[in-house]
């Protein structure tokens, strides 16, 4: 047989593989330029599933809410016994899930669990030092969807301003949302610090007191539009993968995270993009916001899904930017498998944060033709750019509540664990240089600037600052056997933990605060 003829029947076979195994799996060169899916690291996935807890909850919730009240006890004891420096952090925070479903879909949990052993920890730390300050929790339920936020804020503006209150300031608020935005205004008009978890949204920046450990919505828009351009994401028509040329986001004008989010996607991407504003139980009314033809409103999540459909069907190499909750994203796959012209058709979708814990607990599997990426706030445990600081939060978490949990990996314990170090920072801070830990002096720590290692990465405030600098940002790729990082970019530690390329060879920039 010549050269020319087994060049023939090599093309012939590799066409036949293609065929069978599937065409996002499938590595090729067309025209020089490398045709391979993006995918993780060499090595596989390095989160496997998470379980769902058969334990109801409420009962995991109550759990941790006894951790914390254990911790008080032995703060109460060390001011009786040896007379030590303490102060009290207010937390407030969503009600917890109500069934077990919920738990895809709630960080409560996970959040006060980070928050108890940080409490711990810090507590340890005082105990060893006398120049560090012992740490209360007062726990605030905030109610579902923090529906009593400002309340909630309000009691906390009380309590804090009666002679002798020891509040030092409130850690918490996990969810970007009207009523949480307006409990951090009405606790900054009391001049009381806050420490926002999760939340990303810019929007929630609207008080000099508050600052936050999660990236920001800006961040990870910027970074998320990077990727979609520059990665081999979107199927190609040759069999492999090619970056997005399109992108249609839906999101939610109703919801301060969805709506900010989706917009910032829009503008960072450029190009080619149209948006499909829809909000659950029919809350839009009015007319979408202006935008020449490229918005349109949606009445329901079947039209949502027929009018992606259409969008897939024009431009195949269309990534869909999912910028609503990650309930909807459910339904929305429910239908645009079974109920659409695109039944079969291989999808793309790029989401944020949001749809962390739903993912991790498989969530989204059994659907073939779809291809999910997806951000989150720290790397899978166990992945050699962790910190030290990192490893150690990971190995503490599994060692209390296991190592498949469900949350150990989307980053809420972590960002909880941060936002308690960066408060008690400052009142160590301010406990050294004046002897004194009002809250003023506190705030004034915070507003000098703080910078220390963080389970969730390097919590770099310089003065002045309300955001932590090139917070590190992950996407993950799910599969049917867990959740592979395909980007990693910032300063997941101080010196050797600072990630400045991403891609199969490192070859393109990450994106960095300016």
């Amino acid at each position: 047989m010549g050269p020319v003829a087994e060049v023939v029947l090599e093309g012939v076979a590799l066409v036949a593989v293609a065929s069978v195994l599937g065409a996002w799996l499938i590595p090729m060169t067309i025209g020089g330029r490398d045709d391979t899916c993006l995918g993780g690291q060499a090595g596989g996935p390095l989160s496997g599933r998470a379980e769902l807890s058969a334990a109801p909850p409420r009962q995991q919730y109550e759990a941790a809410a006894r951790m914390v009240e254990e911790e008080n006890g032995r703060v109460d004891e060390a001011v009786r016994r040896r007379g030590v420096e303490a102060r009290t952090v207010v937390h407030i925070g969503a009600d917890v899930a109500r069934d077990q479903e919920g738990q895809r879909y709630n960080g409560a949990v996970p959040e006060l669990r980070g928050i108890a052993l940080a409490q711990r920890a810090l507590n340890d730390e005082a105990r060893n030092d006398e120049r560090k300050v012992w740490l209360r929790v007062r726990m605030l339920n905030a109610g579902e969807e923090f529906k009593d936020a400002e309340s909630r804020a309000r009691q906390v503006v009380v309590e804090a301003g009666r002679k002798g209150s020891d509040i030092i300031g409130v850690v918490g608020f996990s969810k970007s949302l009207k009523q949480t935005q307006g409990a951090i205004r009405e606790l900054g008009r009391a001049k009381i610090p806050v420490v926002g978890t999760t939340a990303t949204a810019d929007a929630m920046d609207g008080s000099r007191y508050y600052r936050r450990v999660a990236p920001t919505n800006s961040r990870e828009a910027r970074i998320e539009a990077d990727f979609a351009h520059r990665g081999n994401i979107t199927g190609s028509g040759s069999g492999g993968c090619s970056p997005a040329e399109a992108a249609v986001v839906v999101q939610d004008p109703q919801d301060l995270y969805s709506n900010e989010i989706g917009d910032l996607f829009a503008e960072q991407f450029g190009g080619d993009w149209s948006k499909l504003e829809y909000s659950p139980g029919g809350r839009s009314g009015g007319a979408p916001e202006p935008g020449g033809g490229r918005v349109t409103r949606q009445d329901s999540i079947e039209d949502v899904a027929d009018a992606v459909c259409e969008r897939i069907k024009e431009q195949p190499r269309t990534v869909l930017y999912w910028a609503s909750r990650a309930r909807e994203l459910t339904a929305f796959l429910d239908v645009f498998g079974d109920d659409t012209s695109c039944e079969g058709r291989k999808l793309t979708v790029l989401g944020g944060n949001e749809l962390t814990t739903a993912a991790l607990s498989g969530e989204y599997e059994d659907r073939p033709w779809l291809r999910l990426y997806h951000t989150a706030h720290v790397l899978p445990a166990g992945h050699p750019r962790g910190s030290d600081i990192t490893k150690e939060f990971n190995a503490e978490y599994a060692a209390a509540f296991g190592a498949k949990d469900l949350w150990r990996n989307d980053g809420r314990a972590a960002l909880a664990h941060d936002a308690m170090q960066l408060m008690a920072a400052a009142a160590n801070e301010a406990f050294a240089s004046t002897g004194d830990v009002e809250r003023s002096n506190v705030q004034i720590s915070l507003d000098n600037g703080i910078s220390k290692e963080g389970a969730s990465g390097y919590l770099d405030f310089g003065r002045g600052a309300r955001v932590s600098r090139d917070k590190p940002l992950v996407i993950l790729h799910h599969t049917a056997k867990g959740s592979e990082p395909v980007l990693f970019c910032g300063a997941f530690a101080q010196n050797t933990g600072r990630v400045e390329r991403w891609g199969p060879n490192g070859e393109f920039a990450c994106p960095k605060d300016g």
